[in-house]
């Protein structure tokens, strides 16, 4: 197949390295710490959900909030990406991921694996989230492939 400059497949193409960057940027801005490098990442409209009961969370001041709390744990922790899915149509793009997330808190590190889809829309030069959502995989007892594993 040929790429012809400026065909439907470059452009697809270019949107799903722009989506993959933003979602790379938000991930680097968490394991920093830096609220304000993940809030721009999101728009104010946006509905977030996590794996807690606890986790829907309906725009930036709630999105905001349960980040400040992720932030004032101790610990650390860091993300690679398994497999992801983008598309696109338009200014709007969603992705699919299977990730796995290496927490640290005091002598003890983690590793999850979890699952991450979301929804990002294109607003001038910059693709913001607008729905978000991480859970972990239902791992059935004895299959022995447990969600979260003790490294150390």
């Amino acid at each position: 197949a040929v790429i012809v400059p400026g065909s439907a497949n470059e452009v697809d193409l270019q949107k799903e390295t722009e989506v993959k960057e933003t979602i790379r940027q938000h991930l680097l801005a968490y394991s920093r710490k830096d609220l304000k490098a993940i809030m721009a990442t999101v728009a104010p409209d946006a509905v977030f959900i996590g794996s807690g009961t606890d986790e829907r969370l309906v725009g930036w001041g709630q999105i905001k909030a349960a980040y400040e709390r992720d932030f004032g744990r101790k610990g650390s922790a860091s993300f690679t990406f398994t497999w992801t899915s983008v598309a696109s149509r338009g200014k709007v793009a969603w992705f699919a991921s299977d990730c796995k997330a290496l927490l640290k808190s005091g002598t003890r590190t983690y590793e999850l694996v979890g699952r991450w889809t979301g929804v990002l829309e294109k607003e001038g030069d910059r693709w913001l989230f607008v729905q978000s959502h991480f859970s972990f995989p239902f791992v059935p007892p004895g299959n022995g492939q447990p969600a979260r594993k003790s490294l150390r």
